[in-house]
């Protein structure tokens, strides 16, 4: 099923085409066209974005919209001119350096430039962005950039989990971002302080209560460290409690669920580990990086994903799945935009990092599923299958298109006071509303089946 905004965008296109809006036409103003159309003003100006974009049509500062003609239409963005090829980043990864150092290590004159995030400027609107040849985002922001890349050939995303994939197709069922990066939560202890300590992972299946039994061990053997480090990231946390405790924000139809009894469990899970001073949340260490965190340690163990991790002293850093068989992933892609000035050598780009190159990003585990049984390997994984497979609750964040409209706003709630007594039931409340003003924007059921 098409997008609102796409059936309106084919339909003017077919009307500038037929020249029923002739070159020259000043259209009618978006409040009254989306009235006409039955949308809002928003899924209006998206079709619009996207003739401006494909240059059909141009907007007039003080004028309005005009439809363009052959002898008058003028390059989207004359100012991109040079052959250098571009690489942003709408989203800097902790070991962005050593990335690129992979990535680019024959492109001698590529050009590297980090970019605003895409709620800050439209990527199709954005001179900078349309600059790049090639564009590193989370896929979080897929839903607000898919119009922006241009297609991808099937035949590369070979060898690649289909779950995976279907985050990287657009609503029109294209292929339009690459995944580079599988970004998965996991919990990281400190394997020398164990071994000092006399302290063992247990080797089945562990669980929340032995996670906190772990906390009391390592209080008991060494009262000045902290047991559990908690990064205060939906994404890396909240949901993963909230899962464990049988619990989603969404249910698979994409409408608010957020069950009461496993959001109480959860808030109360973490405002205990605080309270009883077995963990510490990052917000509170101003200053400290996550890297820092693990390696002065003043944590002995810690969720998160694998980015920022692997080189801070990996042999002294053992790596285990998280309790009960859940886990989150946040993928990274790389996406050719619309108007790069260099599409063909960015498509051998991705063709050539597909081959040779994705096996050597150890700073997070790649996408590919080959390349993820080699980081298994090199990170000594306890249970590496538990992280391959593909469970019934390993959740990819990036399936969730309202995920940047939700995520600030929901973690203030849940970090402005987290030891506190602040009323949970007001707390849920809060987080439910922001969840279903989110839900108001018109998707498509294609995103959520």
């Amino acid at each position: 099923m098409k997008a609102q905004y796409q059936k309106i965008y084919e339909e003017l296109l077919e009307k500038i085409r037929m020249r029923i809006y002739p070159p020259g036409c000043r259209l009618a103003t978006e409040p009254v066209m989306a009235k006409e159309f039955g949308v809002s003003v928003g899924t209006l100006r998206k079709a619009i974005d996207r003739l401006v974009l494909e240059k059909k049509v141009k907007r007039e500062q003080g004028r309005g919209t005009f439809v363009c003609g052959g002898e008058t239409a003028v390059p989207f963005y004359p100012s991109v001119q040079n052959r250098v090829f571009v690489y942003g980043a709408c989203q800097y990864l902790g070991d962005q350096e050593q990335v690129n150092q992979v990535l680019f290590r024959d492109e001698p004159d590529c050009r590297y430039m980090i970019l605003p995030s895409p709620l800050d400027i439209k990527p199709i609107l954005s001179s900078l962005y349309n600059k790049c040849s090639i564009v590193q985002a989370p896929l979080t922001a897929f839903y607000e950039m898919s119009d922006f890349y241009r297609p991808l050939p099937e035949e590369i995303f070979e060898d690649f989990p289909e779950p995976l994939v279907k985050q990287c197709r657009s609503i029109d069922g294209k292929l339009r971002v690459f995944p580079i990066i599988l970004n998965q939560t996991l919990c990281y202890i400190n394997r020398k302080n164990m071994d000092r300590f006399g302290i063992r992972m247990p080797e089945d299946d562990w669980t929340l209560d032995e996670l906190v039994e772990l906390c009391n061990k390592f209080r008991r053997a060494d009262s000045s460290v902290t047991p559990f480090g908690i990064l205060p990231m939906g994404a890396l946390w909240f949901d993963v409690l909230l899962w464990y405790y049988g619990g989603d924000f969404f249910d698979k139809q994409g409408n608010v669920w957020l069950p009461e009894d496993a959001f109480f469990k959860m808030m109360n899970f973490y405002r205990e580990i605080l309270q009883r001073k077995n963990g510490v949340s990052i917000a509170s260490l101003p200053g400290f990086s996550i890297r820092e965190l693990l390696q002065k340690p003043y944590v002995q163990m810690c969720f998160f994903g694998p980015r920022g991790c692997m080189d801070s002293r990996p042999d002294e850093m053992m790596v285990h799945p998280l309790p009960g068989r859940i886990g989150s992933a946040v993928v990274f892609g790389l996406g050719i935009p619309c108007n790069a000035p260099m599409p063909k050598r960015a498509l051998e780009f991705l063709k050539k990092l597909k081959d040779h190159r994705l096996s050597e990003i150890r700073s997070a585990a790649p996408a590919a599923t080959k390349d993820c049984e080699l980081w298994c390997k090199r990170q000594h994984v306890a249970r590496a299958e538990l992280f391959m497979q593909f469970h019934e609750k390993q959740h990819y964040l990036s399936s969730l298109p309202h995920v940047f409209r939700w995520f600030e706003p929901v973690q203030r709630i849940i970090n402005y006071d987290p030891a506190g007594n602040g009323m949970i039931k007001e707390v849920h409340r809060d987080i439910f509303n922001i969840l279903r003003d989110t839900t108001k924007t018109g998707i498509t059921d294609a995103f959520w089946t």
